[in-house]
């Protein structure tokens, strides 16, 4: 990851992946939207005990449903009725 401290990097690597990616079918960019979704549902537990012990502020049940809702719940929705 250090090598993208350098703003240069930075817009490096987005012209990379914009490359990339204007050229996938919207099937591929579904499947990884879904993945996505997924990975963040699966580790939505872990990661809202993370944040609340980073920060001291909330209840950890609390930012795990919040992970739920705006990984799956937010990606059934785009599905159901579009972006």
């Amino acid at each position: 990851m250090l090598r993208f401290k350098n703003p240069a990097n930075l817009v490096a690597a987005a012209h990379a992946a914009w490359q990339v990616w204007s050229r996938v079918s919207q099937q591929d960019v579904d499947r990884v939207c879904e993945a996505m979704a997924e990975a963040g549902y699966q580790a939505s537990e872990r990661l809202g005990r993370l944040a609340a012990e980073e920060t001291g502020y909330g209840v950890a049940a609390h930012k795990k449903l919040k992970n739920e809702f705006g990984s799956r719940a937010v990606w059934e929705s785009i599905v159901m009725y579009g972006p």
